[in-house]
């Protein structure tokens, strides 16, 4: 009976502990998001999938861009929120953004995505000179 106790009191001080580490990193806020974001991209990657992953309010010009850069290059542009976000999620799509475009850098020897956004400025702009 003694023994039973010793482990039930061990595994309550282990469940206290785990509780407190998480709480720890909740408030503190350590960087799980970005290292998540990261390892998801490196398994979309590794999969042939290519995303980038944006958040909040969408700008008009939003849509071709995207259509432009899914035609070319087979890039995705998901929105994985709107204009309410918090740290986390922040991290999580910086963590996923920053390995996403580094790999299409690899792969295209060029940043395509600063190109298709170019190209867009550029449209817009003569679209502003007609009117």
């Amino acid at each position: 009976m003694a023994r039973f106790i010793q482990k039930l009191a061990a595994s309550a001080a282990l469940c206290l502990l785990l509780l407190l580490i998480g709480l720890y990193f909740r408030i503190v806020g350590l960087p799980f998001a970005h290292l998540r974001g990261t390892l998801a991209a490196r398994w979309d990657i590794s999969h042939g999938r290519y995303r980038i992953l944006t958040y909040g309010l969408a700008s008009l010009d939003r849509g071709e861009y995207a259509r432009t850069v899914r035609d070319r290059y087979g890039v995705e542009i998901r929105t994985i929120a709107g204009c309410r976000v918090d740290d986390s999620l922040v991290d999580y799509a910086r963590g996923y953004d920053v390995a996403m475009k580094a790999a299409l850098q690899q792969h295209y020897k060029r940043d395509v995505l600063a190109e298709a956004a170019s190209e867009m400025q550029m449209k817009q702009a003569r679209l502003k000179t007609l009117h």
